[in-house]
């Protein structure tokens, strides 16, 4: 269930368990959602007031605070300050280093 991705239902869902008093562990046990994504979830819920009484969020206020997040963080290279060297090494035929 690891890097799953979740539908707004079931984000509403979990958040309607909140507000029920569940704890993140009932919700994990559940097979909800796990306690790790139902934590950050819960601290979002709490700092925006959507575990107080009314009504449950829009699905558009919950992907815009939710989705934003998801888009994967890009790491730039480590052998890129090295690529000069790293190309004429491959030129001269170089194929491994070895280092103790």
């Amino acid at each position: 269930m690891a890097n799953r991705r979740f539908e707004m239902y079931e984000y509403r869902q979990v958040i309607y368990r909140m507000r029920q008093g569940e704890s993140d562990r009932a919700i994990a046990k559940a097979k909800v959602m796990g306690r790790r994504k139902a934590a950050e979830l819960r601290q979002i819920a709490q700092a925006e007031g959507w575990l107080s009484k009314g009504p449950l969020p829009e699905d558009s206020e919950l992907a815009a605070r939710l989705e934003n997040k998801s888009q994967p963080t890009v790491q730039s290279s480590l052998v890129a300050p090295y690529a000069d060297e790293v190309e004429s090494w491959w030129k001269e035929g170089i194929q491994k280093c070895l280092a103790l």
